[in-house]
């Protein structure tokens, strides 16, 4: 006879079964009531409460002449489940980015299964980062989150629903600067094989481990249909950029893992903050080693390698900077494409090294972003490469005209370009427009600036080009005053200003 209970017990789901730890007076009618309304049952409005709920809910049974909780009322419907079931509780652990494996942070969750889920995402969001990126001259912003939210959510409904809470172990979420881990206990049931989560294969319909938790995480719009959780997951990973999310047990099937990589952008943005604080702290090596391994595990990130040839140029070690360049240039799929060139040419003109500068200028990859074209056009006026410099400040200028930098540049580079061209015939005829096209972008930078600074050169350039052609000398000497009175500790303000001062008197 007790053979035949415990056979016909074996059958009934671990989640069905009764458990004769806690009686109907460790119930929670509070979690219960809280729970109907939650789902939008009729029977919460039952005032007063009445112990029939719990029939009608099916969360006992009769035992012995009396009512006895399931094991899924202690998951839901107590405070502290993993009173009971050890395992019914969620650790999540930050691990800091060393080869130790060093923790930053770790905290348990505890609670009914709904609410540990709840507040495991909640600390997960907070825990993510969005990176918001404005781009100049268009409305709309480019967006990217560490990891997406409906791949984290269906990551941890999957790993509360499809356990076993008859294992002692937590469930684990093990957060690296690289990718999360989501393990929970043990792995799938018998049918389900590692082949079923490979490429866009579908896990096979089996019976579920946990029939009633399913029911109740679907009435609270936790879950869905069983067998949609790992293509949601997949679905989110790609939709936002991310690379393949991985799933793993181990032969005995005493785990089951779901790893979720970090965006990839993210994690050249995490390795860049990681380095900018070690340079700041004097850690300059380490913070150089740092970016290299990121460049081994990102070889296409030109964010990566143009920090690394900017440090390797601010440590003299120009050979290392000319060999990632180098490696970079011999990758395929390559990002933020022209910043290691970018950073190549300043090194080099920095050195003094102004042919190679210009060698190496003509082979930066068209630039696409904003601030890479504003840079590329800069290098070119400091290489001396004028025309191609007023080529592309003109482009910038159709869509940051509202951006006195580039307004100022742009006038700067017209008057480059005019000092090269001979002062004479339809040479003249092109210098006196240069320079009167660069006086007009003056004065507007002048008025789009709050800057001082910026604002004093403005004036200064503005003066010098006003008495090039021959303006009012009363709006040349303004246009002095007003550089030196931005900036009086500028010797060449003073300078400029007594020899046109010499040369009018002798007019």
């Amino acid at each position: 006879m007790r053979s035949q209970l415990f056979e016909q017990a074996a059958k009934i789901p671990f989640d069905d079964r009764i458990n004769r730890s806690i009686g109907l007076d460790g119930v929670s009618e509070r979690l219960v009531t809280e729970f109907l309304v939650d789902v939008g049952s009729d029977i919460g409005r039952t005032v007063p409460f009445s112990r029939d709920v719990y029939s009608r809910m099916q969360l006992t049974s009769p035992l012995n002449a009396h009512d006895a909780p399931r094991n899924v009322t202690l998951l839901f419907f107590i405070n502290e489940p993993d009173r009971v079931f050890s395992g019914a509780k969620i650790e999540v652990v930050q691990f800091a980015d060393d080869a130790g494996g060093n923790l930053i942070e770790e905290k348990t969750i505890r609670g009914p299964l709904h609410h540990q889920i709840r507040q495991t995402l909640s600390y997960l969001e907070s825990l993510g980062s969005t990176v918001i990126e404005k781009v100049p001259g268009r409305a709309e912003v480019d967006r990217m989150v560490t990891y997406p939210y409906g791949a984290i959510r269906e990551a941890v409904v999957n790993a509360v629903y499809h356990r076993s809470y008859e294992n002692v172990e937590p469930t684990k979420i093990y957060l690296y600067p690289d990718r999360m881990e989501i393990t929970s206990y043990p792995g799938p049931v018998q049918g389900v094989e590692l082949e079923h989560f490979a490429g866009g294969g579908s896990v096979p319909a089996v019976p579920a481990r946990n029939r009633r938790i399913g029911e109740f995480l679907k009435e609270l719009r936790l879950a869905e249909s069983r067998g949609t959780g790992i293509p949601k997951i997949r679905r989110h990973m790609n939709e936002s950029g991310s690379q393949e999310p991985r799933f793993v047990f181990d032969k005995g099937r005493t785990y089951f893992r779901v790893t979720l990589p970090v965006h990839p952008r993210y994690r050249v943005i995490h390795a860049l903050r990681e380095s900018a604080l070690m340079w700041a702290t004097g850690k300059r090596h380490e913070a150089l080693n740092h970016l290299l391994r990121a460049a081994d595990d990102q070889p296409g990130s030109g964010a990566v390698t143009g920090q690394i040839i900017e440090y390797a140029a601010a440590l003299d070690d120009l050979d290392l900077a000319k060999d990632v360049l180098d490696r970079f240039e011999a990758v395929g799929n390559r990002t933020e494409i022209s910043q290691p060139y970018l950073r190549y040419v300043t090194m080099l003109l920095n050195s003094g090294e102004n042919e190679e500068a210009r060698r190496w200028l003509s082979r930066i990859p068209i630039a696409s972003g904003y601030e890479d074209r504003l840079e590329a056009a800069i290098l070119n006026k400091r290489a001396r490469n004028y025309r191609e410099a007023h080529r592309i400040f003109e482009s910038l200028y159709t869509d940051a005209g509202d951006d006195p930098k580039v307004v100022q540049e742009f006038a700067q580079t017209k008057l480059a370009l005019a000092r090269s061209f001979r002062p004479f015939g339809h040479d003249l005829a092109t210098k006196k427009q240069l320079n009167r096209q660069a006086s007009e972008l003056l004065r507007r930078a002048i008025q789009l600036t709050d800057d001082p600074v910026r604002k004093a050169w403005c004036w200064f350039d503005l003066a010098g080009t006003l008495d090039w052609l021959r303006e009012s000398k009363t709006d040349v000497e303004h246009a002095y005053l007003q550089a030196i009175s931005l900036k009086s500790d500028e010797d060449r303000f003073q300078e400029k200003y007594k020899a046109w001062r010499t040369g009018r008197d002798r007019t």
